[in-house]
């Protein structure tokens, strides 16, 4: 009885009356001690017959889980610290002995009950002796699992719940045992690196992994508070010897190859599944796609060794080294296997490809450490150099990835298996990781000696020396110049990669390394860099067979190149840049204009060929790249793009007419290319951007794809949200009248035509949008996924909501002056011609809050709330007159059928800040129709919830009665079916 007692308590059902329920808390709180003391004592009884045979009868096991569920729902809400009975945390421990053997599941269910106790951070009176018996009964329980690992037959569940305990005891109390003597910190983590050792599967793997990063980063930010080196060095080296075992256990444990790496081939490779905050993070992860299991396990494994390094740098990489070392001397041999045994399958392709596996694993882990030990940049532009031994074991790592690429690339073993790809694109990206410090050699070298003995494009492609002067005599100079090499080389390895038969990863891992030279380099250095020098004179040649996104960041490296010199802003690098760019530019906006010239192509319809459709996609694909590289750039790089670029934009709407219903992949990259227009260079293009949009908007925009329509509606919403649009600083002339009927100045904007185009596309083509879930129908007829529909709805309503926050005011009566005098419509008149689409436009928005989409209803409360903000809107007549009564009996509707639950609070506070103006009115009309509307309750029911609902003015009072209406509703509607 006191177990269903409970969990009714807990149970977010609305089987019980509000008052019952307080009632109930009120009369269980004031026993809740002596509720303590009776399971207390029920356990410590009943546990002593389970290790007898003859006595551990169902009912003793069931009397035992029934007692064990009643502390973990009491634990939920019941005062711990004030409550606590000594001998209860003794009874739990005693479960968990008595049963981990043979009845796992009542372990796992008191590892639980002690996991809550934890996490709701029970602090009863005799804190330290609680705290000391916490400690030492997890050590128990760890010794006991360690010793009989072999002779228990528990599930995997008992092990991942106890690793979850020691992640929530470590996380809240690792510090406390740290400082006390009575502690031993060092038997717990022998104890914990035996339990990891011995886990044979995944979840309890992980489980415990998370009980190590929470202990790594407590140590991490406790050395780091210390005050001096002599202090951190010896707190450290407490726990040296426990975490290198750590990661040589780690390190056997994401290796395919090695003997206990051999679980990893069950984990999942195929399935997609989300990452966590920390592990999204992960440098290689727009090389890795989806996520799967064995990723994110390998991940987590890579970032525990990582942070064991930032720890213990010289110590990690010794142990790591040797292993890298290995497995590359067998990637250094793979030029003499033939592709034909690879894809022969069986043994022989697994001892080929598990090494390489574990090479990329390994490689990803040593991302970080070059940087570390080379040096680092500081804030001031001053390299911080490490001692000479730290700094020629990294040159040597430096070495050995260049090498290794060098070694891929010359026998192209991107083609021997998939693996060897992926391999050398993570090479690629740990070597992007240092472009930062590279740079800051590379522009010291220029100054210490003659730029043409460092960067030589014959230079050898090791360079002999490479940083170390004898054993253990490098210096910052000799570093420095070797740097310098070391870029030319990379960059050289690097471009000859960029050929058709390479696979998509490594281009893009190459392409992405060569971005980051160009952007951070200057530009004195970039000149110096042989290859790129190539690279920007045949940019057309390489990038034409190539695939569309990576010549997207090709042509962006090169525009990076080219103007980098603006930043000094002198003349003379102005008219060489300008040379450049048009030089770069005119072959593609030749061909691209071209083709309209081409005899047949509008007659024979030649645009829809292949080969037209290709160079139509390549040079806009470029033209975006382009424009996109100036982001941030002065106004000279602004200048010379617009002047390069002042035909663009009426071929572009000659095929944004062309293509509108027949290629929509087109349509979404050419419209991708204006909205990058507007970003970069609204001053610039903005009256040609008004006036290719306005060109198409009435061009049967609905019978195109929905991420066309996605594309027009973010454009028309970027359009609007420009501060600009609404000043003379942009020249966007739809027509000629303002709205007094003058002429309109050249350069300024004609504000309500353009937004009335705008809002009569929302309110014609996409009023579909406001039809109750009847959006996924209509998307559904023409073969569109539930993402994109949710998208288009996404994208809708952003551009209603700018339209009513930025541009309030065109649904107004202008003063004398011109200018309102009150953002409030107290204080304006409506227009006739624009209170209907102002109406329209709120008609739509009350609309969605009756769809199932919580999306939509969430963005859309909170558009209500800006225009709260922003223009006051509830305290407005017309809100009052005609939008007050249904928003509210709407909001209502959706809080007691729980059709939004996850937003219960937020949909409360904004029917608070609808009412609160006049609560009166609320009470005694809005409530009670609303009540009245409701059916399946009598009339008694009706008026009870109206009584109930007391007429607190305070927003907690609000909340918690609203919160009452919601489950008494629920109650009286379930009782009444129960009845039928």
């Amino acid at each position: 009885m006191l177990d269903a007692t409970t969990e009714e308590f807990i149970s977010t059902k609305e089987n019980v009356l509000s008052a019952r329920k307080e009632e109930l808390r009120v009369l269980l709180t004031g026993q809740v001690r002596a509720i303590f003391s009776l399971l207390t004592g029920v356990l410590l009884q009943h546990t002593n017959h389970i290790l007898n045979p003859s006595t551990a009868t169902d009912q003793t096991i069931h009397i035992i889980r029934s007692s064990v569920n009643c502390l973990v729902h009491m634990f939920a809400w019941a005062p711990l610290s004030e409550c606590f009975v000594p001998d209860l945390l003794t009874a739990l421990f005693r479960v968990i002995q008595v049963s981990e053997s043979n009845h796992s599941d009542l372990a796992v269910s008191a590892l639980g009950a002690v996991h809550e106790m934890i996490t709701k951070n029970c602090v009863p009176k005799e804190f330290e002796e609680f705290l000391l018996a916490v400690f030492r009964e997890l050590c128990a329980v760890l010794h006991r699992l360690n010793v009989h690992s072999g002779e228990y037959d528990a599930d995997d569940m008992l092990y991942e719940k106890l690793g979850q305990c020691l992640h929530a005891f470590l996380s809240h109390h690792l510090r406390r045992i740290e400082q006390h003597g009575s502690f031993p910190v060092g038997d717990f983590l022998n104890l914990l690196f035996i339990f990891t050792s011995k886990q044979n599967s995944q979840s309890g793997l992980t489980s415990v992994l998370e009980a190590w990063e929470v202990f790594v980063d407590n140590v991490t930010i406790h050395a780091q508070r210390m005050e001096s080196s002599m202090e951190t060095q010896q707190y450290l080296n407490t726990y040296k010897a426990g975490l290198l075992c750590l990661v040589n256990e780690l390190l056997q444990r994401m290796q395919f190859s090695s003997e206990k790496g051999s679980f990893l081939f069950s984990i999942d490779d195929s399935g997609t599944v989300a990452a966590s905050g920390e592990l999204e993070n992960s440098y290689d992860l727009e090389l890795e796609g989806e996520e799967t299991e064995l990723k994110i396990f390998l991940k987590r494994c890579v970032n525990l060794v990582e942070k064991i390094g930032e720890l213990f740098p010289k110590e990690t990489l010794q142990i790591v080294v040797p292993i890298f070392q290995s497995h590359r001397e067998k990637f250094m041999q793979l030029a003499s296997i033939s592709p034909d045994l690879i894809r022969q399958g069986g043994s022989y392709m697994m001892q080929v490809l598990n090494p390489i596996k574990d090479m990329g694993t390994i490689v990803r882990l040593l991302g970080g450490f070059p940087c570390r030990y080379m040096g680092s940049v500081s804030s001031a532009g001053a390299i911080v150099q490490h001692p000479p031994e730290r700094l020629m074991m990294a040159s040597e790592l430096l070495k050995m990835f260049l090498e290794t690429l060098s070694y891929a690339n010359t026998h192209r073993l991107y083609l021997l298996c998939p693996e060897c790809g992926e391999t050398q694109a993570k090479i690629l990206i740990t070597l992007r990781a240092l472009v930062p410090l590279l740079a800051k050699c590379f522009a010291l070298a220029n100054s210490i000696k003659p730029v043409d003995a460092m960067v030589s494009a014959n230079s050898s492609p090791l360079h002999e020396s490479f940083g170390v002067d004898g054993m253990g005599s490098a210096t910052l100079p000799t570093v420095v110049t070797d740097l310098a090499v070391f870029v030319g080389v990379l960059l050289d390895t690097a471009c000859a990669t960029l050929l058709p038969e390479v696979p998509v990863s490594v281009l893009a891992s190459t392409a992405d390394l060569i971005c980051s030279v160009t952007s951070t380099f200057d530009s004195e250095s970039l000149k110096l860099i042989s290859s790129l020098n190539l690279l920007q004179a045949q940019a057309h040649r390489i990038c034409a067979p190539l695939p569309l996104n990576i010549q997207k960041k090709i042509y962006s490296a090169i525009a990076q190149i080219i103007f980098a010199p603006l930043s000094v802003n002198r003349g003379a690098d102005q008219n060489s840049c300008h040379e450049n760019f048009v030089n770069l530019v005119q072959p593609l906006l030749v061909e691209f204009h071209e083709l309209h010239r081409l005899p047949g192509f509008l007659e024979q319809k030649l645009y829809l060929k292949e080969e037209i459709v290709y160079t139509v996609r390549r040079t806009v694909a470029a033209f975006t790249a382009l424009v996109t590289s100036i982001k941030g750039r002065n106004v000279h790089a602004k200048r010379i793009v617009s002047e390069a670029f002042k035909n663009l934009l009426s071929g572009v709407h000659s095929l944004l007419l062309l293509y509108m219903n027949n290629r929509n992949d087109i349509v979404e990259e050419l419209l991708d290319l204006l909205l990058k227009i507007l970003d970069e260079l609204r001053r610039e293009f903005g009256n040609a951007i008004v006036t290719t949009v306005k060109g198409f908007l009435g061009h049967e925009i609905m019978k195109s794809s929905v991420l066309v329509q996605i594309k027009v509606l973010e454009l028309l919403n970027t359009l609007l949200q420009e501060t600009s649009f609404t000043t003379a600083a942009t020249v966007l002339n739809f027509r000629r009248l303002s709205m007094d009927g003058e002429q309109v100045p050249p350069g300024h904007v004609d504000v309500p035509s353009v937004l009335s185009d705008i809002i009569g596309l929302c309110l014609s083509d996409f009023s579909f949008m406001a039809n109750n879930d009847s959006t996924q129908n209509d998307l559904g007829d023409m073969n569109r996924s539930s993402d994109s529909a949710s998208d288009l709805k996404t994208a809708y309503f952003t551009l209603l909501g700018t339209i009513l926050l930025h541009h309030w005011n065109y649904f107004f009566e202008r003063t004398s002056g011109g200018l309102t005098v009150s953002p409030h419509w107290k204080a304006q008149e409506l227009k006739p011609k624009t209170a209907d689409a102002l109406f329209q436009i709120f008609e739509i928005i009350y609309r969605s809050f009756s769809q199932q989409d919580l999306t939509t209803f969430k963005q859309n409360l909170s558009l209500l709330q800006s225009l709260q903000e922003k223009r006051w809107l509830y305290e407005q007549e017309p809100f009052v007159q005609r939008f007050q009564d249904p928003f509210v009996v709407t909001f209502l509707r959706s809080l007691v059928e729980k059709s939004h639950d996850l937003l219960r609070d937020e949909i409360i506070n904004t029917v608070y800040d609808i009412v609160k103006l006049d609560f009166d009115r609320f009470f005694t009309k809005m409530l009670p129709n609303f009540l009245d509307s409701c059916s399946g309750l009598s009339y008694r029911q009706k008026e009870i919830l109206l009584t109930q609902f007391s007429p607190d003015r305070d927003m907690p009072s609000f909340s918690r009665n609203a919160n009452k209406l919601i489950n008494d509703w629920n109650y009286y509607i379930s009782m009444n079916r129960n009845l039928l």
